[in-house]
């Protein structure tokens, strides 16, 4: 995913983000390539539920079968993304990812299997408001398992913050004891998506 994204003082976003899908997330995304234009944009919609969109428009679905790949480009407009603290906004620095726990609660009855490795970089430039400034530079930010390797990089270039979030899974089977470990692992990248930053 490369994302363009500009933050409104009013609390909302405009994005332009470009989606490429290969390897096993290419088979997941088949079916919206069956859709037509409204349909895929319902769709993204329900994707995106977890932003308060105005507005959506999907453009350029291709299927390039020889290579294996899904493009896709997404518009949006969604507001109350961001909050005020005063005189200062805060905001998730990954807006198009949802995120989810794993329930590591339950007694693991069989053994963990990932069945494919996977790699999902997302690339998200942010124009800060006019006024507004970084209170502080985000540290890079790394974790490293057996289960894979997780990356979440900031860099600031004038009023552009440029966030790279890399998560690589690797393909394995495990014990059921290895669980928990595994569980934990996700919790940690999944609590390391929802960073916010204040300017």
């Amino acid at each position: 995913l490369n994302a363009e994204v500009k933050l409104n003082p009013d609390n909302s976003i405009n994005v332009d983000a470009k989606f490429r899908f290969s390897g096993a997330q290419y088979d997941f995304q088949m079916p919206l390539t069956s859709l037509n234009k409204d349909e895929v944009k319902e769709a993204l919609k329900e994707r995106f539920y977890y932003l308060n969109m105005e507005n959506l428009e999907a453009n350029n679905v291709t299927n390039n079968r020889d290579e294996a790949l899904i493009n896709y480009e997404v518009k949006l407009q969604a507001k109350n993304y961001s909050k005020k603290l005063g005189n200062d906004i805060f905001f998730r620095v990954i807006p198009l990812l949802e995120t989810s726990n794993i329930n590591n609660n339950e007694e693991r009855k069989l053994p963990l299997s990932l069945p494919f490795s996977y790699q999902d970089i997302y690339e998200t430039e942010f124009a800060i408001p006019a006024g507004y400034k970084l209170a502080e530079k985000p540290l890079p930010i790394s974790l490293k398992s057996e289960f894979g390797t997780y990356n979440l990089d900031f860099k600031l270039e004038g009023d552009k913050l440029f966030v790279n979030r890399k998560i690589t899974i690797s393909k394995g089977n495990y014990p059921k004891e290895k669980f928990k470990e595994y569980a934990a692992f996700r919790k940690k990248t999944t609590n390391l998506d929802n960073t916010k930053i204040l300017i």
